[in-house]
């Protein structure tokens, strides 16, 4: 009886304490209403019910538990009035029983028999094992999720390294294909300068040319200049010559007498000697002064006018030296004319390698600019390669920290189910135990009652 008794104060004591946890402390709480417990989730602080709308179908939502609320251990299914506070629930109120329910409970019952006690134990035996075979379902199923999770986690740590990999080759390729175009364009750029270095020596050749080839032209028609006036020269000799010869025969026809084997031309006349110039008086007249008289001035002899014979050896041999004359400009002519042909040939040749130059700058030009755009989309490229490369090495860091915190909530979940299982175990063996109990009473029980019949006998 002290058994019965001290349970029943403690079953009392234990349902005040859970309907004075589960009133709501402080605040004007809404409209309360009924609702069927579906899942109680305590890592996220969410409680998951239906309930019914008017036009009687269900609905099921998921409420948020308040802060330092503690609700009482539900009952999957079961029904329960829920109280809510700005849209978080701070209290879960059982429904009270129905009037008939009420009357039958009034109804007296027999007094417990013996065996009551390891009756109750065996129930509140069941009740916790009960309690620990959902709590140990629960565990499993949040362990099978946190598996799930897990081996999510592990397939995108998987592909966020495959990726990364993929990446990081791209960029290293990118990068080494950067530096390839980097020293092309850099040979480009020498090949440029080479070229304008070239182009420049050969516009430089070609002026000279030019220059020397103007001043083999002039030479060419100061000597073209030089064999006309020799030319004229000639001429003009060749004309005394003829004008000389004829007065020569005029003068022979006039004067038939004369030998022309002796004339000034061909035999030496001796030189007449010098005649001594006349000595004139010099007048003794007084000197007036210090100025003293003019001396009279003797007049020179008249010179003899040239003979026809001598006038002809002149213009003879000035026809000679006019076409020695005309002999020698015309050599300095025909130089100038071969110098001029060679510098002409030249000056074409100069004009050939500047046209070749050009060209070849121009190609340079075009190879240039090609190789730095080339230069330029490679480095944009590995940039772009290089970006890409580290969003993916962000992501496999993200992945390896999800990864490392599913691993430690698959870990905790599996502790969790371990000791949802021990808990179970242990409540089954207290099952067992209770069951031995109540077996036991009712031997005792039978025992009793077979002794109290002989007694009374």
């Amino acid at each position: 009886m002290l058994r019965t008794t001290l349970c029943t104060l403690a079953a009392l004591f234990l349902s005040a304490s859970v309907l004075v946890a589960a009133e709501p402390k402080g605040g004007k709480a809404d409209k309360p209403y009924a609702a069927t417990i579906v899942k109680v989730d305590a890592a996220k602080h969410l409680l998951i019910v239906t309930t019914k709308t008017p036009a009687g179908k269900d609905v099921e939502k998921s409420l948020p538990i308040k802060a330092g609320v503690q609700l009482p251990d539900v009952q999957l299914g079961s029904t329960f009035t829920v109280v809510e506070e700005g849209g978080k629930v701070i209290a879960l109120r059982p429904i009270p029983k129905t009037p008939a329910a009420a009357k039958t409970a009034t109804v007296k019952q027999p007094k417990p028999a013996a065996n009551d006690p390891a009756k109750a134990r065996l129930a509140r035996a069941k009740a916790v094992l009960a309690k620990a075979d959902r709590a140990a379902r629960i565990a499993a199923k949040m362990d099978k999720g946190r598996a799930t999770a897990l081996q999510g986690a592990t397939t995108r740590l998987a592909q966020a390294k495959t990726a990364a990999a993929k990446a990081v080759q791209e960029r290293d390729a990118a990068i080494r294909l950067a530096r390839t175009k980097v020293a092309a364009a850099r040979v480009a750029q020498g090949q440029l300068i080479k070229a304008q270095v070239a182009k420049a020596k050969a516009y430089k050749a070609k002026v000279r040319a030019d220059k020397f080839a103007k001043a083999k032209a002039t030479t060419a028609k100061a000597a073209a200049r030089h064999v006309g006036q020799a030319k004229a020269a000639l001429d003009k000799a060749v004309k005394g010559k003829v004008a000389a010869v004829k007065k020569m025969r005029h003068a022979l026809h006039v004067n038939p007498t004369k030998s022309p084997a002796k004339t000034p031309a061909t035999v030496k006349q001796p030189k007449p000697a010098a005649k001594a110039p006349a000595q004139t008086a010099i007048p003794t007249t007084p000197v007036k002064g210090n100025v003293p008289a003019k001396a009279p001035v003797a007049k020179a002899p008249a010179a003899k006018p040239p003979t026809a014979r001598a006038e002809c050896g002149k213009a003879k041999v000035a026809t000679r030296v006019a076409k020695a004359r005309l002999a020698r400009a015309k050599a300095v002519l025909a130089k100038a004319d071969r110098a001029a042909r060679i510098v002409a040939k030249m000056d074409k040749g100069r004009a050939t390698a500047l046209q070749g130059a050009t060209t070849r700058l121009a190609q340079a030009k075009t190879a240039a600019a090609k190789a730095v755009q080339e230069r330029d989309e490679a480095i944009r490229l590995a940039r772009t390669k290089v970006a890409a490369a580290r969003v993916a090495q962000g992501q496999l860091i993200k992945a390896q920290v999800a990864k490392a915190k599913a691993y430690k909530a698959k870990v905790r979940a599996d502790k969790f189910a371990k000791a949802k299982a021990t808990t179970a175990k242990a409540a089954a063996q207290h099952v067992g135990q209770a069951k031995a109990a109540l077996d036991k009473a009712v031997k005792g029980k039978v025992a009793a009652e077979k002794k109290v019949k002989e007694v009374s006998h």
